[in-house]
């Protein structure tokens, strides 16, 4: 017997018979323990959110990144926001963001511009309805701003003005309150993943999407005794 092919088939018997083969986990299994995983400030995740890893779980604009000892991060378009609070944690309605990076979010004018497309992304400020009822932009203290950011290198005040009355409209009174207590947002639920979503959790499923796909199409992980049942 050639001396090459002994060597190679008792490497193979030997490998054969001490590596344990990896236990298969289910995308129900997995999705269902990540939610329960605690990410400040989410307790447990509940859809739409659901952690970046591991992927396919929840809804694809509402991944959120978490790291031991800092507060959640949710990335809106492409630019991450820290997730302050939560309105409801239990089922969140509305969060509170805030700026990762000050400085480099508000003084970089092309990133500022795409800080919220609402014809792109599902969020919206919390108060869209006043300003659409609204005569006219809010009250911004620019003055204030111009006295209060002299931290920033680029003093973006006139950005952050177009910031306020366009794009975002929040309670605060001037634009360090913006950069440092940050700014409160929903989302659309009109999005027909919801619907989809309410129909999976009734049949015991759990909600998430195909990552491999450009599109994220919704999918509908059954649970795992769903799986076993002959009917």
């Amino acid at each position: 017997m050639d001396p090459q092919y002994l060597v190679l088939s008792t490497l193979l018997l030997f490998l054969s018979t001490t590596m344990v083969p990896t236990a298969c986990i289910s995308p129900y299994t997995a999705c269902s323990e990540a939610a329960n995983k605690s990410c400040f400030p989410f307790p447990y995740f509940t859809f739409p959110f659901a952690p970046s890893t591991p992927k396919g779980c929840g809804h694809p604009n509402f991944q959120v990144e978490c790291t031991p000892g800092s507060a959640a991060v949710l990335t809106i378009g492409y630019n991450k926001f820290k997730v302050l609070s939560l309105e409801n944690p239990a089922a969140p309605t509305a969060l509170r963001l805030g700026f990762v990076d000050p400085i480099v979010q508000l003084c970089a004018i092309t990133v500022n511009k795409t800080l919220f497309d609402m014809f792109k992304w599902p969020f919206y400020p919390s108060n869209r309805k006043k300003v659409s009822n609204a005569s006219g932009p809010p009250a911004i203290n620019v003055t204030g701003c111009r006295t209060s950011l002299g931290w920033l290198p680029c003093h973006p005040c006139d950005l952050i003005e177009q910031f306020l009355s366009g794009n975002v409209v929040t309670d605060l009174n001037n634009a360090e309150d913006l950069i440092r207590n940050g700014f409160k947002v929903e989302w659309n639920q009109s999005d027909d993943r919801f619907r989809k979503c309410k129909e999976c959790v009734a049949k015991n499923g759990i909600c998430g999407f195909d990552a491999s796909q450009p599109t994220n199409p919704f999918l509908c992980y059954p649970h795992v005794t769903a799986l076993n049942d002959p009917s």
